[in-house]
């Protein structure tokens, strides 16, 4: 998915397992301009070095939610946090 664009390139894979994965990722992008894929940090995605060299493009992992970091709405002794 491109945010800026919102094109969506999509396909299905029959299992979680990597293998799968990578062939329906490159099957999505065949053909596309690809300029760097990030990937979520699940365990699907571990042969990520597979897909950049099939892809020619870098692969990225997101960042980890850590939940000191998100914000809140509540109040804490009067003050509101971000």
């Amino acid at each position: 998915m491109d945010r800026m664009s919102g094109y969506l390139a999509s396909g299905k894979a029959a299992r979680k397992a990597r293998a799968e994965v990578n062939e329906a990722t490159k099957k999505a992008l065949a053909g596309e301009v690809v300029l760097t894929v990030t990937l979520d940090r699940g365990k699907e995605f571990l042969d990520a070095e597979g897909l950049q060299q099939a892809l020619g493009a870098p692969v990225c992992f997101c960042p980890p939610h850590h939940l000191w970091e998100r914000g809140t709405n509540e109040n804490a002794n009067g003050l509101l946090r971000d």
